[in-house]
């Protein structure tokens, strides 16, 4: 999955762009990195923790009861997000000697709560075989009297 999302993003993007946005998202030095913001956000900008929370009740719409077949599309817009949400914690994690534990206690928290939602995602052929066969033995009397007027 990976692999693909890796192939359907350079499709769409030239190396300009990509290498201009990955510059976008880092900030000039140490200094301007705010843990607290990055963490809680601001008043017109989402914090982290937020973006996690969200991806973690997404996933549990999915994972309880296998609710709803995962899409393509909904599976690369929120693996997306979740990447933009890793990217705004990396100068924490690569740096921590320059922050509070508390801060960077809280970013490696983030990061692996938001790491599981990208596997859930990486995993989302064998989320949708399940879901199918969950399907299948909840409404196979239903499926049936479709098949065989």
């Amino acid at each position: 999955m990976v692999g693909m999302i890796g192939f359907i993003k350079n499709i769409f993007s030239s190396s300009d762009t990509a290498a201009s946005e990955e510059t976008a998202d880092r900030p000039d030095s140490q200094d301007e990195v705010d843990p607290e913001v990055i963490i809680n956000g601001t008043d017109t900008e989402q914090g982290v923790a937020t973006l996690s929370e969200e991806l973690k009740n997404w996933q549990a719409t999915y994972t309880e009861d296998y609710a709803d077949f995962l899409t393509v599309e909904e599976a690369l817009q929120t693996y997306q997000r979740a990447q933009t949400g890793l990217k705004r914690l990396s100068p924490i994690l690569e740096n921590p000697d320059q922050f509070n534990t508390d801060s960077v206690e809280a970013v490696e928290t983030l990061k692996t709560e938001i790491t599981q939602v990208c596997e859930f995602i990486e995993a989302r052929e064998s989320y949708n075989t399940e879901w199918v066969e969950v399907v299948k033995s909840d409404h196979n009397d239903e499926l049936n009297s479709y098949a065989h007027p």
